[in-house]
Formats: C-alpha cells, structure tokens, sequence
C-alpha cells in the first residue's frame, strides 16, 4: 500500500544515501501505524524545492537507498511549532 500524506498533516523524512549495497529488503516496511522504512524517495521533489535546497542535496535525496518517514495529524500543519517537536523531536 502506497504511502499517503493526507490534508492536515505533517510528515518528516529521513534519508540514508549508500545505506544498503546488495540486501534483500522489502521496497516498502510499515513498521507502526505511521512509520515506514522505503528503499526509494516516496515522493518527487517539486521544483521550488528543488531550487531551495540545492542541486547537490537534491541529487543526494534521489540517490539515496533507504528512508525513514512518519507522518502525522495536525492542527497548523503549514506552522513549524510543538507539533513537530511531539511528533518528529527537536531540528
């Protein structure tokens, strides 16, 4: 099952590049209700993105191999606020 950031919640990503060479893991592992390990980004990088992070993380997002995601609900989720820090810990 494809995973789904839904309206009014927040999500966090972690990327491992050159994590796993040659193992036999699952593309897709949902480990709780909202948290996944994912072999690949589950999501394109958009454009304005692109350009706020930079070519050279934006190439190092796509290479990556393994990734950690969790999601979510939130009542601002467009606010950086004790939502995120709760949820996901401290930037």
């Amino acid at each position: 099952m494809a995973i789904q950031i839904n309206l009014n919640e927040k999500y966090a990503l972690i990327a491992m590049p050159r994590m796993l060479s040659r193992c036999d893991v699952a593309d897709e592992l949902q480990i709780e209700t909202d948290l996944w390990i994912k072999r690949s980004l589950p999501f394109g990088i958009a454009e304005h993105w692109r350009e706020w992070i930079g070519s050279i993380a934006t190439d190092e997002l796509e290479k990556a191999n393994l990734f950690l995601l969790t999601k979510g609900s939130s009542a601002e989720p467009a606010t950086l606020d004790g939502d995120n820090i709760k949820r996901f810990g401290p930037r």
